[in-house]
């Protein structure tokens, strides 16, 4: 008798008169309508598993229950009961006043992760309980050491425990306390700690930029990752029990891999799409339909998916298509909730009833708590990628680059112990900052450790047949270079943890000099037909979104005002050799540039909606107007005149994956699509009669004709390079006068960044540190 029984009213009872399997009512009436039924048994048949809210005469819940099965399961573990006293008095005072003696006081052979659960079944206040006997079970066949059949979920139900079901539980802790014993007994742990890297292939690296990924499946025995370079991203898996990983045919463009509760299925975006693949590999399956950038899933226990994006939070019913329902939508990308840029990288808590977020702001993100049936936001913390662990009360998220871990309460949204570091310099992808870490329920742990955020790069010169030599001995974060047209000065991005600015080499001198002071960042350089100035792509400090806004400014000539005051982002131009002042040619909402035409009249340009689809413009010096070139629901980018300045090249992923098209200007006319299997990043050769493109590591060519029509033969493959891939769209390479040398950035893999750290059994050695800062 768990003490479970509470009376209800005398008219909800048969119409004879008595109450099942006790005497007639005319014997309780009076005694029942204020006592539990069993109240007049024996001490040791009622009030020794009795929760303290019962022996008070307060509501009983679920959560009562679990108390009763706490104090069952201490006394299985101990042979004594969790709660005594010489009389009804003393044994109350116990239950409401008093913890029992730690199980591993009384009997040194327990487990401490069992002791963890009981003490947690035990506590006085029903919030501080476990929630649901879901998460009871989840433990209980942790400590039994079997992770296969803790990955497997059941509906999470409202209501009290079955009786039968509570048996059960007991009969699966006595199992677990008498292996947990066995092999306490061989002074080691039921989950051994366990230390291990698993090498990566070069093809399947980890990304450099762009979307990000590490996920462990629930039982912890199989690994994914993002891996390659953009557009050509793909997922990999490992089974830690394997020696080969696999390639996951069908996720090209995938970006942020989630697992389904069961381990089985992989979900993930993909071209403005949402899908599935099975975990061992097949056919990818579409779920959904995704309006805005993707920006992180969780896969519920009651089989939704809740998905993030730039435009909202939607909540699909199942792992099938279906129609998403939008629970929040972003205004002009600003989400309503506490004014912030919007939600990403939710975990959903194992009743779904809330979900953790941080919020989409990189240089002050927060982790906060969205409780589903409100929309209600509660930030608890500053961090990137919440996650949570049940058994442990622990909330584990990354602040600095540095995994840190705190006692977490979910149903007060509170932080109740110190902050503790776990790991430090876990790599974090930008822009987002995406860790490339992942912790599965079981106890696995896997992640990469190295800073991309100011990454040492070189400026090479690649010929035809792939052979690379340095133009310049100099190392820094080196982005989209452009070489000026006499071939004597390269203008290029350099960004770093301080300020992201244009600078100019003399590539004969080797010398680098800053073209560029204004707060904030500049980004994208390109050169006017006549070489004598170089346009880009500059935004102020206050609205910088490159992940160094907030961080030391540039070092602004002293009394010289910003040329772009008032104005959030812009493209602008200066003379390279600092004859003249920065002047602000168009203002944008979050543009970059493309390429000036022949005759130095019209700039074309690359304009991001709030949603990051792109949309190409195009505006004249002529009468200082910008028009719509070419505008879509898809991302369209990268614009690049041709030599005779009569077509356009561009990137665009209408097909469902980024392709090359070209087309008339000024247009209209017919759109020939030049590149076959994937491509971004088109380049026009000097002499205008090739067009270059790359498809991942290739580098690509494709002979043309142009005049009054347009005419590509098919593409070839020049050489294989793992050189820097676009950051957005436009050419992260340029190609000399010579029509010969590609002049292109290289970035040395780090060799931390060339395998997966994997921790198996992590869980014990969470608590051991947790509980050494809480002393």
């Amino acid at each position: 008798d768990f003490g479970l029984a509470k009376n209800a009213p005398l008219s909800s009872w048969s119409a004879s008169g008595s109450v099942p399997g006790s005497a007639p009512s005319a014997g309780l009436q009076g005694e029942t309508e204020h006592k539990p039924l069993t109240a007049e048994g024996t001490i040791i048949g009622t009030f020794q598993y009795m929760a303290p809210e019962q022996i008070e005469g307060r509501e009983a819940d679920a959560r009562s229950d679990l108390f009763a099965l706490g104090a069952l399961l201490y006394e299985m573990a101990t042979g004594r009961r969790a709660f005594e006293g010489k009389s009804r008095a003393s044994l109350i005072a116990s239950i409401l006043d008093r913890d029992p003696p730690p199980l591993s006081e009384v009997q040194p052979l327990t487990p401490a992760a069992l002791e963890n659960v009981i003490a947690k079944c035990l506590a006085k206040d029903p919030d501080e309980r476990w929630q649901s006997a879901h998460d009871v079970k989840l433990q209980l066949q942790w400590i039994a050491g079997k992770p296969e059949a803790a990955a497997s979920t059941l509906p999470v139900r409202s209501g009290r425990l079955p009786i039968i079901a509570a048996a059960s539980l007991a009969l699966l802790a006595g199992l677990a306390i008498a292996g947990g014993a066995w092999f306490w007994q061989r002074r080691t742990t039921v989950r051994p700690v366990t230390r291990f890297s698993i090498p990566i292939t070069p093809s399947a690296r980890l990304p450099l930029w762009g979307a990000g990924g590490v996920v462990v499946s629930p039982d912890g025995r199989t690994i994914v990752w993002l891996g390659g370079g953009a557009p050509a991203t793909q997922l990999y898996a490992r089974r830690l029990e394997a020696d080969e990983t696999l390639t996951m045919e069908g996720t090209t463009g995938a970006s942020r891999p989630f697992f389904s509760p069961d381990g089985q299925w992989i979900g993930f975006s993909s071209a403005s799409l949402l899908k599935k693949i099975p975990r061992g590999g097949g056919a990818a399956q579409v779920i959904a339909n995704i309006d805005g950038v993707f920006m992180g899933a969780a896969w519920m226990n009651d089989s939704s998916i809740l998905y993030a994006t730039s435009s909202g939070i939607y909540r699909l019913a199942g792992g099938g298509r279906s129609t998403a329902e939008c629970l929040v939508k972003w205004t002009t990308n600003r989400g309503y909730l506490l004014g912030q840029q919007g939600l990403r990288s939710p975990f959903a808590l194992s009743d779904s009833s809330a979900v953790l977020f941080e919020s989409n702001d990189n240089s002050s993100p927060k982790i906060g708590l969205l409780t589903l049936a409100d929309l209600k936001w509660r930030e608890i913390t500053d961090g990137y990628a919440p996650y949570y662990v049940s058994g442990l009360d622990a909330l584990l998220f990354i602040r600095n680059g540095t995994l840190f871990a705190t006692r977490f309460k979910p149903g007060r949204a509170a932080i109740t112990g110190p902050a503790i570091p776990l790991i430090e310099s876990v790599t974090m992808v930008p822009p987002y900052y995406v860790p490339d870490l992942g912790i599965s329920a079981a106890g696995t742990i896997a992640y990469s450790r190295g800073n991309l955020t100011a990454p040492p790069r070189t400026l090479v010169l690649v010929e035809r047949n792939g052979n690379a030599q340095p133009i310049v001995p100099l190392v820094r974060g080196f982005e989209d270079p452009r070489i000026s047209p006499d071939g004597k000065r390269i203008a290029v991005t350099i960004r770093s943890t301080i300020d992201t600015d244009i600078w100019l080499i003399d590539i004969a001198r080797g010398i680098p000099t800053r073209s560029t002071f204004d707060k904030g960042e500049e980004e994208t350089p390109i050169w006017t037909p006549d070489g004598r100035r170089v346009t880009f792509a500059a935004e102020r400090g206050e609205h910088a979104s490159s992940g160094t806004a907030g961080l030391a400014p540039g070092l602004a000539p002293p009394g010289i005002a910003s040329p772009r005051a008032g104005v959030e982002r812009s493209l602008s131009w200066q003379a390279f050799d600092g004859s003249d002042r920065e002047q602000t040619l168009v203002s944008t909402a979050h543009g970059h540039t493309g390429s000036w035409s022949p005759d130095g009249k019209t700039l074309a340009y690359t304009d991001y909606r709030p949603d990051f689809g792109g949309a190409i413009y195009m505006w004249s010096m002529v009468d200082k107007q910008k028009r719509p070139f070419l505008t879509s629901p898809y991302n369209t980018r990268a614009p690049a005149f041709s030599r005779d300045g009569k077509w356009v090249a561009y990137t665009s992923n209408e097909s469902g994956r980024d392709e090359i098209y070209v087309r008339p200007f000024p247009g209209p006319g017919a759109v020939v699509q030049v590149s076959s299997d994937g491509g971004g990043e088109a380049v026009w050769s000097p002499d205008g009669n090739e067009l270059f493109f790359r498809e991942g590591d290739k580098m690509v060519a494709s002979h043309v004709r142009t005049g009054a029509s347009f005419v590509a033969d098919q593409p070839h493959v020049l050489f294989n390079g793992d050189f820097v891939p676009t950051r957005r769209g436009e050419a992260a390479y340029d190609v000399m006068p010579d029509g010969v040398h590609f002049l292109m950035v290289k970035q040395e893999q780090d060799p931390t960044l060339q395998r997966l750290n994997v921790v198996t059994g992590w869980f014990s050695e969470l608590e051991a540190k947790l509980r050494a800062a809480e002393q």
